[in-house]
């Protein structure tokens, strides 16, 4: 078997394409059988027929895929052309191909770093590969997290320093592919979800080693340059809208202890250094959070007296109205019919009325609002179809349904991340992205 697998990955050199995808095929299956994997289950007697690529092959296998799947592909057609079917099957070759490499780095055949070669085409190749990647790195992230968040980070760094050395530190920022890393750093912002808590500790890691990557090479001695490292801060500020307020105070300290080193020119603070800071500022926390990133909720107390004054005054006008007339536009201040509510109910009228203030200025609502919303009994109308108000309340009625189902498609899109469990392990069956059966593609 090993001798097979130096014959294949002489063949991984070959100047024959087709050569070369047939041999990472057959290693990617040879390596995958016989991986750590095979003694799982009590079968530790397996353990000496594990093989572990050398880091020689694990090297070329990358570079196989960086010059074999990462390429730019032609433009397609209407799909009808013989040339369109070509380059369609071809891109489920490619797809193969890349899903038996993500399937060697979960199941700790490669080293989990070589998942950055990956990673970092997230967004380019989103079209093409997107679902792949996703699933890797929901997978990895389910693996090990702090790993995970630090193989992220390598990804931006290692695509930054190739754009240094192409292009130079100067106007890095400015250049298209540089907008292109900051729509990945937000991709991979995206990627943590909604708990805050959960992640909490995992961002303020990213941001610290991201600032001491962005500090690491000092300019010249005498000069007043910046550091060429420093526009990887504007990258890093893709991630500050995930930390909470306290963190982001620590990290605007640490950041200005870390400044102290460098000298800069006084009165004129770099940009990166700028947009950081500003990235950090409380007035960006304009959705700072409570654990589940939705916003404490704050219930307004009205005199009683008052209260029913209005109640009174909106009820009479509404009883003045003749029936054949345009009622006024109304304010959004109940759905439910004022003058049916009974003596005693103060507190639930405070209650809804405070959660419908919130409703109107735009903010999101808490559980338990979202909870009096949802109840039967609070979109209440009336009895008699032709009674006065009543386009006015139906009105009120769809637009505050709209809100919810809104409300209820953002916390199923949320709900992935909510429990980690509910996704499967690698060693589980289910639907595998990772697996070229379920690709479409045929195997050798």
């Amino acid at each position: 078997m090993v001798a097979f697998c130096e014959l294949c990955q002489s063949c991984l050199s070959d100047v024959d394409p087709e050569i070369q995808e047939q041999a990472f095929v057959l290693l990617s299956d040879l390596l995958l059988i016989f991986s750590p994997q095979m003694t799982v289950g009590g079968r530790d007697f397996l353990r000496p027929l594990v093989f572990l690529p050398e880091a020689t092959l694990q090297s070329e296998l990358a570079s196989f895929l960086m010059d074999h799947v990462f390429i730019e592909p032609g433009e397609l057609g209407r799909g009808h052309s013989q040339e369109d079917h070509l380059q369609i099957e071809q891109l489920h070759q490619r797809r193969r191909l890349l899903a038996g490499f993500c399937k060697l780095l979960l199941y700790g055949v490669l080293e989990m770093d070589a998942a950055s070669d990956v990673f970092k085409h997230y967004n380019k190749f989103y079209n093409d590969y997107g679902d792949i990647i996703k699933e890797t790195l929901t997978r990895a992230r389910q693996i090990d997290r702090s790993h995970c968040s630090r193989i992220l980070l390598l990804s931006l760094k290692q695509l930054y320093t190739e754009l240094l050395q192409e292009q130079g530190p100067q106007d890095l920022n400015e250049l298209p592919a540089f907008i292109e890393m900051r729509d990945l750093a937000r991709r991979f912002a995206l990627s943590f979800g909604p708990q805050q808590l959960q992640n909490r500790d995992l961002i303020v890691m990213l941001h610290k080693e991201g600032i001491k990557f962005s500090l690491s090479e000092l300019p010249p001695a005498g000069s007043s340059g910046q550091p060429p490292n420093l526009a990887f801060l504007e990258l890093l500020s893709e991630f500050s809208p995930r930390l909470f307020h306290q963190d982001k105070k620590l990290l605007l300290s640490y950041l200005e202890k870390c400044l102290q080193r460098i000298s800069q020119a006084p009165g004129h603070p770099w940009g990166p250094v700028t947009t950081y800071r500003h990235s950090l500022s409380p007035v960006e926390n304009t959705a700072e959070a409570s654990p589940q990133g939705y916003p404490h909720s704050k219930k307004r107390r009205i005199e009683g007296s008052s209260r029913r004054h209005r109640e009174d005054t909106s009820s009479s006008q509404e009883e003045s109205l003749p029936l054949n007339s345009i009622p006024p536009t109304p304010t959004l201040t109940s759905t439910a019919v004022k003058s049916r509510q009974p003596p005693g109910g103060l507190e639930e009228i405070e209650e809804e009325e405070g959660s419908e203030s919130k409703f109107t200025q735009g903010q999101p609502l808490s559980d338990t609002q979202k909870s009096s919303f949802s109840s039967p009994q609070h979109f209440h109308t009336p009895l008699n179809p032709s009674g006065p108000g009543l386009g006015n309340r139906l009105t009120r009625l769809s637009l505050m349904e709209e809100d919810e189902e809104e409300l209820e498609i953002q916390n199923e899109s949320g709900e992935e991340w909510q429990d980690p469990d509910k996704h499967s392990s690698p060693s589980e069956p289910g639907l595998d992205l990772l697996d070229s059966t379920e690709l479409n593609v045929e195997d050798f």
